[in-house]
């Protein structure tokens, strides 16, 4: 019988990589981070808030928050007549996964297979921190990832 072959360069459903990010870092830092994870095409990469960037009280202020953070051309100002592109890229706000996962700094990446679950953090290039998850984990999948985002298809 055949085996179905799997793009190793795709995450399987048993794999999730989530992106510990904070309203504290720069909105640049996590704007660019939100940027790549577009790019990588991933819907199992997951960038993750602890909570709120103004808490419940700041519904206007969380609201331009995300709004500039998801922003596709960080250099585009929205103006009525024309708003800026958005990213398609679902940035959760869950304070359950930075416990489950033991985040106390970030950025962070976590990397779970089914099995076990990896974690790295310090702010630099998400291509980066994949190809060290790639490593640590010896994952393809997260390999073939980091080498997209670098520009090799």
């Amino acid at each position: 019988q055949a085996m179905k072959t799997q793009d190793n360069s795709t995450l399987t459903a048993q794999e999730s990589v989530f992106l510990f990010l904070s309203s504290s870092l720069p909105e640049t830092v996590v704007n660019r981070y939100l940027i790549d994870i577009g790019r990588t095409g991933e819907q199992r990469i997951v960038p993750v808030l602890f909570g709120l960037p103004q808490g419940l009280a700041g519904k206007r202020l969380n609201a331009d928050y995300f709004s500039r953070v998801m922003q596709a051309d960080p250099g585009c100002r929205d103006t009525p007549e024309t708003p800026c592109q958005r990213l398609a890229v679902s940035l959760k706000v869950n304070p359950v996964l930075f416990t489950r996962y033991n985040i106390s700094e970030v950025p962070a990446l976590v990397y779970e297979n089914g099995q076990d679950s990896w974690s790295i953090q310090g702010e630099t290039e998400l291509a980066f921190l994949l190809e060290k998850m790639s490593k640590a984990a010896n994952s393809p999948a997260l390999a073939g990832i980091s080498a997209r985002l670098r520009g090799g298809q």
